[in-house]
């Protein structure tokens, strides 16, 4: 779990957020996390706790929107119902049957997340109605839901809200992408975590 949940998916989303807010495309959501991450935290020395940061709506936006770009695990996760048939929609699924899905089944469905390839964190915004928000929410499904929601969740957030203030609010105005394109850093390919497609580069930052 911790090999899992502190470190591959993490990272890997943690890679899609620094990209996504480097990218010339998205200056403007950069400008508004420092906005908000200078005036929360005046002193970068000293970054709050992990509730505190939880409270920085922006913040909270660009890590869910992080979260669903990346995916969290990318494979098809297996479950099966061994007492008694279920229902999808005019479907009758026998007992026993394993079902299962990929995450970007929902988070890259067009109808769910209009244009839902592109980096938005106003998508997450109270701004876009309270019913649009909680709709979206039932449906950011990276740890999965239900009694096997990944065990990791907490220290996957509380790795994100950290890492993301921590490195913006001391560096952000100073960074840069260096050789590094979206090909890079997407996922393309399922390794039970999600991998960009071979011979990229990775994520590449400079810092002047």
């Amino acid at each position: 779990m911790l090999l899992a949940a502190g470190y591959e998916t993490t990272g890997f989303t943690l890679t899609t957020a620094t990209y996504h807010l480097l990218s010339p495309s998205s200056t403007s959501h950069l400008q508004t996390l420092l906005s908000e991450l200078h005036t929360a935290i005046p002193d970068p020395t000293s970054i709050p706790s992990w509730p505190t940061l939880q409270k920085l709506p922006y913040l909270t936006a660009v890590v869910q929107e992080s979260l669903r770009l990346s995916l969290g695990a990318s494979a098809r996760l297996p479950r099966r119902n061994e007492k008694e048939y279920m229902w999808y929609k005019g479907w009758k699924i026998p007992r026993g049957t394993v079902v299962g899905m990929t995450h970007a089944d929902l988070h890259y469905d067009p109808i769910l997340f209009p244009d839902a390839k592109r980096f938005d964190p106003g998508r997450w915004l109270s701004v876009q109605g309270e019913e649009v928000v909680k709709r979206r929410e039932k449906y950011l499904v990276p740890f999965s839901r239900g009694s096997r929601r990944c065990m990791g969740i907490h220290l996957a957030h509380a790795e994100l809200y950290l890492t993301i203030a921590t490195v913006f609010r001391r560096y952000g105005e100073h960074m840069a992408l260096w050789e590094t394109e979206r090909k890079d850093v997407e996922p393309a390919r399922d390794f039970f975590v999600p991998a960009p497609e071979p011979g990229g580069n990775g994520l590449r930052v400079t810092i002047s």
